[in-house]
């Protein structure tokens, strides 16, 4: 049996993780499944993930999130989570989950954001624009290449397609646009449409970082302080928050602030 309780409150599927550790890859990748199946097969439209019982998560389990994110998006669907560790929130900061998925600090708050007006975690952009930004690409534009990936992988003018936004990642990254190069290191390290290879992720990281890309940079800094696939190194760690802390990043800036 999954580590997993669903339940329905309000029209609202609510999936409460029971495992505190989620890190065999074959369970994690079965639960992926299962939450797809609810939304493919079920037809929910609401979803609520409780994360009130995990204290760590591995980067599988992170990538199956981000993965029903892109689905539930794809299909119209509202997805939120709840009650996420502090520890868990840290990885969740390197991917800026949050900047897709709205995380609230307790199961009330979750369910009573599915009945505000105001609640959206979709943006519809003119399929126009989308048509101009694509025959840049077309041409070898790097932006535009990163700009129409980022819409496929989003679905904001274009029909959502993963396949599709990492073609086009690639090609901008590879011409040195480094936010498309930020985007394939997250899409390495977690396994998002291509094998996880975090060797990859890093090197990508590294090249983005290297030009100033502050996501990247502070991807970097927790790999060296929580020595993910590289040898933990406080110093290079506070060396890359310290560049991104000075380019704004809060986050980063907490992390530094940690370190002395």
């Amino acid at each position: 049996m999954l580590p997993i309780q669903f339940s329905t409150e309000d029209g609202v599927l609510a999936a409460e993780f029971l495992d505190p550790k989620l890190n065999d890859e074959q369970i994690s990748h079965e639960i992926g499944a299962e939450l797809l199946r609810k939304i493919t097969d079920e037809g929910h439209k609401r979803m609520l993930l409780n994360l009130e019982n995990v204290a760590f998560m591995s980067s599988i389990m992170v990538g199956q999130l981000m993965m029903l994110d892109n689905k539930c998006r794809a299909a119209g669907v509202k997805l939120v989570m709840c009650n996420v560790t502090p520890l868990i929130q840290k990885i969740f900061n390197i991917v800026r989950l949050e900047e897709f998925i709205k995380i609230f600090p307790d199961k009330q708050s979750a369910l009573a954001s599915f009945s505000d007006e105001g609640f959206s975690d979709f943006e519809h952009t003119n399929g126009e624009v989308a048509k101009q930004v694509m025959a840049k690409a077309q041409q070898g534009d790097a932006e535009a290449q990163y700009e129409i990936a980022h819409r496929y992988e989003m679905g904001w003018g274009v029909e959502h397609g993963l396949a599709e936004a990492f073609k086009w990642y690639e090609q901008a990254a590879n011409q040195g646009q480094a936010d498309a190069q930020y985007r394939l290191g997250k899409a390495c390290a977690f396994g998002l449409h291509v094998p996880q290879d975090y060797q990859q992720a890093l090197t990508w990281y590294q090249k983005a970082a290297e030009q100033g890309q502050v996501e990247a940079q502070y991807a970097l800094g927790m790999s060296y302080a929580y020595g993910i696939e590289v040898d933990e190194d406080l110093k290079a760690a506070a060396q890359w928050y310290k560049k991104a802390a000075d380019q704004g990043h809060e986050k980063a800036k907490e992390e530094l602030q940690s370190l002395t």
